[in-house]
């Protein structure tokens, strides 16, 4: 090496490498642990609304693991938010109405507040976790931000014709539509949607498909079995609460719980309902060597 060289090389500085949190998205779920703020409904504000503001500068820079990652972490800090809001809208509403002071109803939003911080906790240590290796979905959440559309998949204003124009895998998905076309004029209930580990086009009964079929989405991925789980195992602890607190009550209050108990038990039925389908799918998928279905993926070509 020679001296030019030599000293060209010591002025030389390196290049910046993004941090794996910026490569990932995982600093979008990681700020949900402001919550932990010793300061109450304040700290569950401010996560929520600081998950929501990381996500706009993500999604423009960051790589599409990180968008999607910080997506998801803004719609479940919405969804806090909003819990958080009507939590405290209806201690504020029993609070002026109800003039004994009594701990219940007034309670309910403490045991729902109690609730709320628990499973944010939950989802926090489990997106911060998981987002370094994959995109962490299958929470239910409010949908509110969307993933962007990609422009170059736009429908144009004159449509070409793609046949005459189509890749191989383009052929593939297409021969794979038609066929869950003709099976569907026959009266079958199926629906082609890709797999989540190979991205190929496969046709899924309703039953395989299960959650999946839906064409609405919470977080774009199919719901996990994993997170319904979660999410009957939390509201079965807060309905065993409810009958506790109701045996203890008093004849004057026993109303009140009723009403707490239907209401609550229809919720919980529902997402039992959901989680018992989504499991006899994932039974159905492994006897037939399915992979798990990405939902709403139903489209003709890859993006």
């Amino acid at each position: 090496m020679t001296i030019s060289q030599r000293d060209s090389s010591q002025h030389l500085s390196p290049v910046p490498k993004p941090s794996s949190s910026a490569r990932t998205g995982r600093l979008s779920w990681a700020m949900g642990f402001l919550a932990c703020l010793p300061v109450p409904i304040v700290n569950t504000l401010v996560a929520g609304f600081v998950m929501m503001c990381v996500y706009p500068a993500t999604a423009r820079k960051g790589p599409p693991q990180a968008a999607e990652n910080a997506r998801n972490a803004a719609n479940w800090g919405l969804t806090v938010v909003v819990g958080t809001v009507a939590i405290v809208a209806y201690m504020l509403a029993m609070g002026i109405a109800d003039l004994t002071r009594s701990f219940l109803p007034l309670g309910w939003g403490v045991i729902g507040y109690v609730a709320l911080c628990i499973a944010h906790l939950g989802v926090t240590i489990a997106g911060t976790a998981r987002s370094g290796r994959r995109v962490f979905s299958g929470v239910v959440a409010i949908p509110l931000f969307r993933p962007p559309r990609d422009p170059a998949n736009a429908r144009p204003t004159e449509r070409p014709d793609f046949r005459t124009r189509l890749t191989p895998q383009q052929t593939a998905d297409q021969a794979v539509l038609d066929e869950a076309s003709a099976r569907r004029a026959q009266g079958e209930r199926v629906k082609a949607l890709r797999g989540v580990t190979d991205g190929e086009l496969r046709i899924y009964t309703r039953a395989e498909a299960g959650p999946a079929w839906s064409e609405s989405s919470t977080s774009r991925a199919v719901y996990s079995v994993s997170g319904i789980s979660a999410l009957v195992a939390i509201e079965s602890a807060i309905l065993v609460i409810l009958i506790i607190a109701m045996m203890g009550s008093s004849k004057n209050d026993g109303g009140v719980f009723v009403v707490g108990l239907v209401v609550y038990g229809t919720v919980w039925l529902a997402s039992a309902i959901v989680l018992t389908s989504a499991v006899h799918a994932r039974l159905l998928r492994r006897k037939h060597g399915l992979p798990d279905p990405v939902q709403g993926s139903g489209h003709p070509f890859k993006a």
